[in-house]
Formats: C-alpha cells, sequence, structure tokens
C-alpha cells in the first residue's frame, strides 16, 4: 500500500459483472501478514474476512528532488469483509506538509472495494477498484473525480517465498500543487516476500508509473522492507524506497512506517 498511494487512489470502472463470479472462496483464517496493503506498492490480493474489520495507518517522509522534505499521515485505511469474497474499504484524507515552497493540506476522501477472483493451491487473483472524490484542501486536495483499476496476483513458490504483482490504470485530477491538471498512467509493480520466521514477511519490490505529473515523465523506482507480526491481530511494518528514474520533478528516496490491525 505508500509514496505513490495518492497518485494512484482512483478508480472508474465497475466490478458488477465480476462480483457475480467467484472460482474459489475466501479464507477465513488468513495470517494478518497477508491481509495488510502496507508495506510494498503492490496490495495484497486477499481479502479481509467476512464481517471482520481492518484498519490501516502509518506515516511517509518523502526527501523530494526539487522542493525538500514531505511528510505524511496518518494514511488511514477502514476496511470491512463483507459476503462474496469482498471488501469494502474507505481511504481516510491524509494530511501533508511540505517546507519548500512551504505548504500543507488535506488530501480527498476514497473508496474502494476488492474482489477475490480466482484461486488455486499456490496461488490467488484479485481485481479492485478506487473511486476518489473531489474535495482536499487547494494545494493537496482533488477538483474531480479520479479512478484506478488494479489486478493484482500472488504465488506461492514454496513455504517461504512468495512473488506477488500489481498491474494499475489509473486517471488522475492532480492537485494544484503539482499542476492542477489530468493524466492518465499504468502502474506495475512487483514484489518478491520472503518469509523466514511466522512472524516476519520481508519484501524487495520493483515499480513504476508510466505519468507521475503533468510535467513529468514515467518513474521507475525499488523498495524493500518489513511486516512484523507483534500481536496475532496487529502487524508493524518498516520500509524504504529509492528512485531509481532520473525525472527531476519526483523524489530521490523515501522511508515509511506504520501499523495494522484486525478486529
Amino acid at each position: 500500500m505508500s509514496a505513490q498511494k495518492w497518485v494512484r487512489q482512483f478508480s472508474m470502472w465497475g466490478l458488477n459483472g465480476l462480483f457475480a463470479v467467484s472460482l474459489s472462496h475466501a479464507s477465513t483464517d488468513v495470517d494478518i501478514n497477508d491481509l495488510t496493503d502496507r508495506g510494498s506498492i503492490s496490495d495484497t490480493p486477499h481479502v479481509v474476512p467476512n464481517k471482520k474489520w481492518l484498519i490501516e495507518g502509518g506515516y511517509q517522509y518523502q526527501a523530494l528532488k526539487v522542493d525538500g522534505p514531505l511528510s505524511t499521515a496518518p494514511q488511514a485505511q477502514i476496511t470491512r469483509g463483507v459476503n462474496f469474497n469482498t471488501e469494502l474499504f474507505v481511504i481516510l484524507p491524509s494530511y501533508y506538509s511540505l517546507k519548500k515552497p512551504p505548504a500543507s493540506g488535506f488530501d480527498t476522501l476514497s473508496l474502494g472495494s476488492k474482489h477475490e477472483l480466482i484461486q488455486g493451491n499456490d496461488w490467488l487473483v484479485s481485481i479492485q477498484g478506487i473511486v476518489a472524490l473531489p474535495g482536499g484542501s487547494f494545494d493537496f486536495g482533488h477538483h474531480s473525480v479520479g479512478g484506478q483499476l488494479n489486478a493484482m496476483a500472488t504465488y506461492s513458490l514454496n513455504t517461504k517465498v512468495s512473488l506477488a504483482g500489481m498491474l494499475g490504470l489509473a486517471t488522475v485530477s492532480e492537485p494544484n500543487l503539482i499542476g492542477g491538471g489530468r493524466l492518465y498512467s499504468c502502474n506495475p509493480s512487483v514484489v518478491l516476500v520472503y518469509t523466514p520466521i511466522e512472524k516476519v514477511n520481508a519484501f524487495v519490490e520493483l515499480f513504476g508509473n508510466t505519468k507521475t505529473d503533468i510535467f513529468g515523465g514515467s518513474i521507475w523506482a525499488a523498495d524493500c522492507g518489513l511486516v512484523y507480526k507483534i500481536a496475532e491481530n496487529t502487524t508493524l511494518d518498516f520500509e524504504f524506497a529509492q528512485n531509481l528514474s532520473h525525472d527531476r520533478f519526483n523524489y530521490n528516496h523515501y522511508l515509511g512506517g506504520g501499523v495494522t490491525a484486525l478486529f
């Protein structure tokens, strides 16, 4: 879930046709390390079990190439598991603080859903849609609706190693601070997850965005991190990402951390 979340938090495509078809049954005993969207850019294909709540939040520090530090919190998402292998979620507005030029404010509220489409013994494929509503502050909010459609999958190579990925198509109404226009992008990511012990998921990831703002071009970046289960229903996450591109309008790197709880 991370730095590019606010760029890709939107969807304008329906999922009703897919919701009517399911070839799998959502597990009621999925480990919380596999349920959290935090840590990597790739969201998990697993859905929250029926009638359960998942609450996620965190903090992120970006070192921008031109404008200095950018802090973001609380990156809060509230998810409810429902019937038909589906979850519904709300992404609450986050507060952004930029030091050069001095600017601060909130982004907008987003609504979304994820559906487990099909699964086998060692793999799972899901689809997710997100709609960002107009709103937020002048510098960090959005003038009109935006959206994103994501397909995500995971494959277990063995009991300790898995490979996952996500491919998203997005339309974004930009904040005034980075132009205020509308852009369209494709957002791929692939992540390798290693579970040395039951409580720990370590990951490395490569992710990209074909259009980060109306002034810049594409970006490729890599990140790594840990998701640590401190209790049966609670995880902590820590992540670091490094920009691999030469786009001067983006960030050099970012650091993040957060918590996830299942109820």
